[in-house]
């Protein structure tokens, strides 16, 4: 280890934090990176020292290369989720490399060919639509002709709905349930959708439009900026005036199958319909069209 990863930067607890209050379907779950073990352990019957790219720092997915003892290359566009997902590792890391850069440069960074395997959990919903058809396109020629794609993806539930009167009124009614972030991010995007600022062109949430919609309605109705801060997804970010003025979110499954199949071949792929919603995420088994 480094004298630099040795240093302690509070930075990296907030990434953990964050993914450490997330579960199923917006992180792996054990049914999850049991299938991946399947099509990995097969693959590296036949190449032992496969080299594998991780898109991010999923520790679920670091965790099975290290158990795995597989050296991994980490890809993400900041050094602080690396260090902070360390954190809700159960292995320790064995033989890990991290490159820092964005996610949608990818051909900039790597060599055509240079991966037998790829992993890529739910990292096209922080790569914007209209970049999705070159990204993975690029990320086909950096993986062998043989290699493997491991592909999630996880879309919101566009069925349902609510204004922000009626997200203040769950919140009157159950505080307890905005106590999770998962919960207030569901009720996030269901509030986007309920006051039209979901943008159906480029696939994804006008930031800026919902949190002002949002402000306006607790000013009008004196809401305190604490009570707001229990409300919203992430209490930094209603706090500024800007933070961030887009969310991209991932489109409908039918779609995502649209941008891959002109790369890739859906070898197989993983739902786990015991969850409540699993109708919003796939986990799939990918190989190049090359």
């Amino acid at each position: 280890m480094s004298k630099k990863e040795k240093i302690y930067n509070p930075e990296w607890d907030k990434y953990a934090d964050l993914w450490g209050g997330l579960s199923y379907p917006w992180r792996p779950n054990l049914k999850q990176i049991a299938f991946y073990k399947k099509y990995l352990k097969q693959y590296l019957t036949k190449k032992p020292k496969a080299k594998i790219l991780i898109f991010g720092c999923t520790p679920e997915t670091r965790d099975l290369c290290s158990k795995l003892k597989l050296p991994v290359t980490l890809f993400d566009f900041n050094d602080a989720m690396y260090h902070g997902m360390i954190k809700l590792m159960k292995q320790k890391p064995y033989k890990e490399k991290f490159v820092q850069g964005k996610w949608e440069d990818v051909s900039g960074y790597f060599k055509e060919d240079e991966f037998d395997v790829i992993f890529a959990d739910e990292m096209h919903c922080n790569v914007l639509i209209k970049l999705w058809d070159k990204n993975i396109k690029d990320i086909s020629k950096i993986l062998k002709k043989d290699g493997l794609f491991f592909f999630s993806n996880i879309t919101m539930n566009f069925d349902k709905t609510l204004t922000i009167k009626e997200v203040f009124k769950k919140y009157k009614n159950d505080k307890k349930y905005f106590s999770s972030f998962k919960n207030k991010v569901d009720v996030f995007y269901q509030m986007c959708l309920g006051e039209d600022c979901y943008n159906w062109e480029l696939r994804g949430i006008e930031l800026d439009k919902i949190r002002n919609k949002f402000k306006i309605y607790a000013k009008k109705n004196k809401v305190s900026m604490e009570t707001m801060k229990k409300i919203w997804f992430d209490p930094k970010d209603i706090e500024k005036e800007v933070y961030k003025s887009y969310v991209e979110v991932d489109p409908p499954m039918g779609e995502v199958y649209e941008f891959l199949t002109p790369y890739f071949w859906v070898e197989d792929f993983y739902v786990d319909k015991t969850h409540p919603v699993y109708r919003f995420r796939r986990d799939l088994i990918l190989k190049p069209k090359k």
